[in-house]
């Protein structure tokens, strides 16, 4: 887990006893992936569902959004959609080769430019997406084609798993 300062071995040794749970959570991945991935859920997902939770006190919208979207060239080869992604899509997704890439960045960037005007990303020819709401857990997830999905995270995070 570079640049984090925490190794793969000091993560899972303070998973302590409940590191079978855990892997149980992530058993679609392989035994070089599953703890990055699980990293990455609790750094990244969590805090942004955390945030989102406490914009709904504030009497603002909050919108969650997850990217599924690998090039061709990493199928395969890495566990999935890094972090920072999505600000590499929004201004330089235009320049990839990759088909699927470019028509991400297009639509993006338009939920992003709706979104800085007018506090909604929506608008017209876009996938609808949700404000978030605490109960559906709903979360814009972005890849080959845009859709509203509940509980990205459901069941690998929360007070009812295991938690770090």
């Amino acid at each position: 887990m570079p640049g984090s300062g925490i190794s793969i071995e000091d993560y899972t040794r303070a998973l302590g006893s409940r590191l079978d749970q855990a892997r149980e959570l992530y058993a679609e991945d392989d035994s070089s992936v599953w703890v990055k991935r699980m990293f990455g859920d609790y750094r990244y997902l969590l805090s942004a569902r955390v945030l989102a939770d406490n914009m709904k006190n504030k009497s603002s919208d909050a919108y969650l959004y997850y990217i599924d979207a690998l090039r061709k060239d990493q199928k395969g080869k890495v566990p999935g959609t890094s972090h920072g992604t999505d600000g590499f899509l929004i201004f330089n997704g235009h320049l990839v080769a990759d088909e699927m890439v470019k028509n991400l960045f297009v639509r993006m960037q338009r939920y992003w430019v709706n979104f800085a005007t007018g506090g909604d990303p929506n608008g017209n020819d876009l996938a609808d997406w949700p404000g978030h709401d605490r109960k559906s857990d709903r979360w814009m997830v972005f890849g080959e084609s845009d859709r509203v999905r509940e509980g990205v995270i459901q069941g690998k995070i929360g007070p009812e798993r295991v938690s770090v």
